[in-house]
């Protein structure tokens, strides 16, 4: 009996151990730019999800951006975020450079998105 039962623990906890471990990531990129239009050339995006000890990465360049959590490219679990931006060029500003300041929010579904971001100058 108490080798069953060593046995069922030692199987959920290594059915947990797979599902906490898969990336469970989906597909997120897009543009960014100033209100007026202009293209963001360059700089980096660090997305931070809301309730959660979780952040992905972007760089930004001429304009576009593709999210990555653990790999290049391989995008974010879905969730709500709050995006910062640092390092941009031109500069955008300043509240975006802090998670809790920042005011740009995307909402990342479970089939991945195409974001389309404007930001203040």
């Amino acid at each position: 009996m108490r080798t069953r039962l060593l046995g069922l623990v030692l199987v959920v906890f290594t059915g947990l151990f797979v599902v906490g471990c898969g990336s469970g990531t989906v597909p997120v990129s897009g543009t960014i730019a100033l209100e007026d239009g202009t293209p963001i050339k360059s700089g980096d995006l660090e997305l931070k999800q809301e309730g959660a000890n979780l952040s992905a990465l972007g760089h930004i360049n001429d304009g576009k951006f593709t999210v990555y959590t653990y790999t290049e490219g391989d995008g974010c679990p879905p969730g709500k975020y709050t995006v910062t931006i640092m390092n941009a060029d031109p500069p955008v500003n300043g509240t975006y450079s802090d998670p809790t300041t920042s005011e740009l929010k995307i909402d990342v579904p479970s089939g991945g998105k195409t974001f389309e971001l404007k930001v203040k100058k």
